[in-house]
């Protein structure tokens, strides 16, 4: 147990796959490289941290997204939240046609298409709406560990791709014309745990197979994943901070609060060395 402004850090796991609140910890002030460890840890074994009560703005979420990665810049598919916060993508359904016409967006990674798939993910809201725009999020390691053996021996060795616009692309560099989807193994390794889970979404496809033959894959991989037990819904407060592992943590904004106003704060982080 870690100490900062001698309040014991309490970490309180929310479900049986995935997800703790986190109490003890003020992000208005600098995270000393103790904490900043402890947070990791715990997010390397929960997968998705909040943090509530916290009064940040900009600044501190940047700040904060270094003690997971490196804050990428937002890339030529979206505009940042100012010059100042080149990091930060602000989420306003107001002006992201995508969340207000697309309700297929559905459960993804930020980024799935691209070569280098975003380790973290933080978010804060900044207006909510008075009911609705929950975020629901879904294990992918507990869904690889509760496939049977055979069903495990079939994917270890398939490849998938996701089509580009499955998952925010607002941290890729612009596509070049001809560019293909990136290609990825289905099951992947966690560089620090050691745990796998399944790197499939909606919409995937599996690499040398028929179509109907990836389509059935795939739609029995994301069933999976998202199997009640697997999933964690999160009822945005003000103040509250998330941060989630985007490799094995898909989510899935609910688009049911109409023309009421939701602007979250977000911001994504490539893994490697980090510091404060």
């Amino acid at each position: 147990m870690t100490i900062i402004s001698e309040n014991p850090v309490e970490i309180e796991p929310l479900g049986p796959a995935l997800g703790a609140t986190v109490r003890g910890i003020d992000l208005s002030r600098r995270l000393d490289d103790t904490d900043a460890r402890a947070l990791r840890a715990a997010w390397l074994r929960h997968g998705l941290l909040v943090l509530p009560d916290q009064r940040i703005g900009a600044d501190e979420l940047v700040a904060f997204g270094q003690a997971f990665g490196r804050p990428l810049p937002v890339g030529p598919a979206e505009l940042p939240l100012d010059a100042a916060h080149p990091e930060i993508l602000a989420l306003d359904h107001r002006r992201d046609l995508w969340s207000v016409a697309s309700t297929e967006i559905g459960w993804h990674r930020e980024g799935a298409s691209g070569l280098s798939v975003p380790a973290g993910v933080l978010a804060r809201p900044v207006a909510l709406p008075d009911v609705g725009g929950d975020t629901l999020f879904a294990s992918a390691q507990a869904a690889y560990d509760r496939l049977s053996d055979p069903v495990r021996t079939l994917v270890d060795d398939l490849r998938v791709v996701h089509p580009a616009g499955l998952g925010r692309l607002a941290w890729e560099p612009a596509a070049r014309p001809g560019d293909a989807p990136a290609e990825h193994p289905v099951v992947q390794v966690h560089p620090e745990t050691g745990r796998r889970w399944l790197f499939v979404a909606p919409g995937a496809r599996i690499v040398d197979l028929a179509p109907h033959e990836s389509d059935e894959i795939v739609a029995l991989l994301v069933e999976e994943i998202t199997r009640p037990e697997h999933v964690l819904r999160h009822r945005w407060e003000p103040g509250t901070v998330l941060v989630w592992d985007n490799r094995w943590v898909l989510h899935q904004n609910l688009l049911d609060y109409g023309q009421q106003t939701r602007i979250v704060h977000q911001v994504v982080v490539e893994d490697g060395p980090w510091s404060l």
